[in-house]
């Protein structure tokens, strides 16, 4: 998996940056790519990591701020969309129930990545409930 391969990177770059200046270049720039190309949020994650582990190395402290502060932008953005649990409850029940939508969610993740279709399938449930007022009590309440 990718994001396996983003892990290995990562611990060689941990290692190799105490070495020298040229592999802190290097694992930063492929910390870069990694997030830019990346479509799973573990991935751009831990491509934003290798990042600021170079940084650190390079001693770049500027640069390693504003990782810093991407990276936590884009915490705080999957936060929001995992907090509300009935909100979850109810992507994760219109996503199972629907091929039509799983593949658009999918097709969502290849193009723009997987935080753009999780954004994707919330607007889509808000959608069909909004449609569909008998979907309202779909996602089971396990409190209830």
């Amino acid at each position: 998996s990718s994001n396996f391969h983003v892990m290995t990177i990562y611990q060689m770059c941990r290692e190799q940056t105490a070495r020298g200046i040229d592999w802190s270049f290097a694992c930063f720039d492929y910390g870069e790519l990694a997030e830019r190309q990346g479509k799973t949020l573990m991935g751009q994650a831990m491509a934003r990591v290798i990042q600021m582990e170079a940084l650190k190395a390079l001693g770049d402290k500027q640069q390693l701020a504003v990782v810093t502060a991407r990276h936590e932008t884009a915490r705080q953005s999957q936060d929001r969309l995992f907090t509300d649990t009935r909100q979850t409850r109810l992507r994760e029940s219109v996503l199972m129930e629907n091929p039509a939508l799983f593949s658009n969610y999918l097709a969502v993740i290849r193009q723009h990545g997987e935080l753009e279709a999780l954004e994707y399938m919330q607007r889509e449930a808000v959608r069909l409930l909004a449609q569909h007022d008998e979907l309202e009590c779909a996602p089971s309440d396990p409190d209830r």
